[in-house]
């Protein structure tokens, strides 16, 4: 029996002239992204899973144990963080400035010359001030300002709550640490600030 092969479909010269166009062309390949850059699909990947990395962070106690953090305490870490930079400090004496925010006293005793009005004081916060002892021996020596510095640090950490005080209010916006003693370097206002950034960056 004779098989009858089909007869070859007619091509006209335009369509083998596509055709050899379309072999000669060079493959398309996807665009490349310069060193660094990235899609913003996967941008928005790494920053979802650092997110997501440090709300469900593990610390570690001195036994080597884990110990995991809350997704609440993790969200109140990061608005620590935010807060120690939201912290400046002024002297009781200088003009008062919107910029300046909640403005808290910390000082226990109240500026000498200073009307409450021109003060513009939000808050007086006189329990987180150094213990009267302290102060008194202290007298702004700069020679003592080491052991200042270490005794009211002592003394801060047993009033965690007027420290918590100061943080809540950072978070809500700029807050100026106010005090009334000339040097500028070595006061209560230097060290209390001092922890609020170191506790910041433990979180």
């Amino acid at each position: 029996m004779v098989s009858i092969r089909p007869m070859p479909e007619k091509r006209s010269h335009a369509d083998n002239l596509v055709e050899l166009e379309s072999d000669k062309a060079p493959a398309r390949r996807a665009p490349e992204h310069a060193p660094g850059d990235r899609p913003d699909t996967e941008l928005g990947h790494v920053i979802l899973s650092g997110v997501v990395a440090f709300l469900f962070d593990d610390r570690y106690r001195a036994d080597g144990r884990p110990e995991s953090r809350t997704v609440q305490e993790n969200i109140m870490a990061m608005g620590t963080q935010i807060a120690a930079d939201k912290i400046k400090l002024k002297r009781a004496y200088a003009p008062p400035e919107p910029s300046d925010g909640t403005r808290i006293l910390i000082d226990r005793l109240w500026p000498r010359g200073i009307k409450e009005t021109d003060a513009a004081i939000d808050r007086w916060l006189k329990e987180i001030a150094p213990s009267a002892g302290l102060r008194r021996w202290f007298g702004h020596r700069p020679e003592r300002w080491p052991e200042f510095r270490r005794r009211y640090l002592a003394e801060l950490k047993e009033r965690p709550e007027l420290v918590e005080e100061i943080r809540a209010a950072a978070r809500d916006g700029p807050v100026t640490l106010v005090y009334a003693a000339r040097d500028e370097a070595h006061n209560d206002a230097v060290v209390l600030r001092e922890l609020l950034d170191r506790e910041a960056a433990e979180r």
